[in-house]
């Protein structure tokens, strides 16, 4: 299949039809990763990485806010307003 580089805005792209979006196991959204092989060819293939949920991402916060207390930023060296 031959496609072509599109130019949108500032950035390149090329526009997959549904079908072969289908027979590779992806849609719209999808992660995947592109990579550079070593004959300089493109390779796009589907994300092994999890896609990470907000529940995944709070798992081990303890609903708490360190305490950080004030910040001492030294004496004023110009005509700062304090």
């Amino acid at each position: 299949m031959t496609m072509k580089i599109l130019k949108w805005g500032n950035s390149q792209g090329i526009r997959f039809s549904k079908e072969l979006l289908e027979r590779a196991g992806l849609s719209v959204d999808d992660p995947v990763d592109i990579r550079l092989n070593e004959n300089d060819e493109i390779v796009i293939s589907k994300s092994k990485k999890e896609k990470l949920t907000f529940e995944m991402l709070m798992k081990d916060w303890d609903g708490t806010y360190p305490e950080i207390g004030d910040t001492d930023w030294g004496d004023p060296v110009g005509e700062e307003i304090w």
